[in-house]
């Protein structure tokens, strides 16, 4: 059966919530990229990546995220094996793997399939080659990092740095609880900086669907009228934990038709409706004089 997937904010460092997630198959890091993150110098190693990890220089502006999210779906052997990456990427996959990390990074953007993906969750603009300033002028730049486990062992997939970065070795059932004292670190070196953590998971209505099913299955089954009564309170619970999920789903169906809408048209032409009848005006002077009292 095919895997669907969902990215789970986390809202803190819990060793048996991540367990609860599983299965985690990666955790994207999110933080405010400061001058110093571009000039940390080359990475040593201690060990030599393995040969089928996938790994692709960010050659195009504002693609960490989308990269970071690759890293993932390109670097797990289950979803690789359940057919669960879709022809599309399962055919990049196959096209680019045997490429330099670079040549990946030009794949990535040379692919209309990605490029429109990535695209359609961001104001209308297409991807731009990346120059050296990743610091915007007017406001502050954010990069994404993705942390997978492969082989037996734990990487960041940087795709600013020059290769892959070994972080440890890790049980494939129960690499999270390694990752917690690398993120903790990472997280008091950043103390005054944003940052968020995501995980890349198994749909949750999957998994809680097929608790539901094993519940319903066993209480049928059941003939002691207390186990029966004690499992009909854990189906319930399994029924409203996949209702919550099926709402999370409209909520994020709404707030991507809002931030695929572009708003511009509408606004200049209200502030053109404004300025026609003198009204723009009078809202600006009072907006300067707010500020210049403050």
């Amino acid at each position: 059966m095919a895997i669907f997937l969902q990215v789970e904010e986390l809202v803190s460092l819990d060793t048996e919530d991540l367990r609860r997630l599983a299965p985690v198959y990666g955790l994207i890091f999110l933080f405010s990229y400061e001058e110093a993150d571009a000039n940390r110098g080359p990475v040593v190693n201690v060990v030599e990546p393995h040969a089928d990890l996938f790994f692709a220089r960010q050659m195009i502006r504002d693609a960490c995220a989308t990269q970071a999210i690759l890293a993932v779906l390109l670097n797990s052997p289950d979803l690789d094996k359940s057919g669960s990456l879709g022809p599309m990427l399962a055919n990049f996959k196959d096209f680019a793997k045997s490429l330099p990390p670079d040549m990946k990074g030009l794949a990535i953007s040379g692919s209309e399939e990605i490029r429109a993906a990535h695209n359609s969750f961001k104001a209308p603009d297409d991807f731009i080659v990346a120059d050296e300033d990743k610091r915007s002028k007017d406001g502050e730049a954010f990069h994404f990092v993705a942390y997978v486990p492969f082989k037996g062992k734990i990487y960041e997939l940087d795709g600013l740095r020059d290769g892959p970065i070994y972080c440890g070795d890790c049980d494939a059932e129960s690499w999270t609880d390694n990752m917690v004292p690398l993120l903790e670190r990472n997280i008091r070196e950043r103390s005054k900086e944003k940052f968020n953590l995501m995980a890349i998971i198994k749909d949750r209505r999957q998994c809680l669907q097929a608790d539901l099913d094993r519940l319903t299955a066993a209480r049928v089954a059941e003939t002691d009228g207390d186990r029966q009564a004690a499992l009909a309170v854990e189906e319930e619970t399994a029924r409203t934990l996949l209702a919550e999920e099926e709402e999370k789903r409209i909520s994020w169906r709404e707030e991507n038709i809002r931030r695929r809408h572009n708003y511009f048209p509408l606004i200049y032409q209200m502030l053109r409706a404004m300025a026609e009848r003198d009204m723009l005006k009078p809202l600006v002077d009072k907006v300067q004089g707010f500020s210049s009292n403050r």
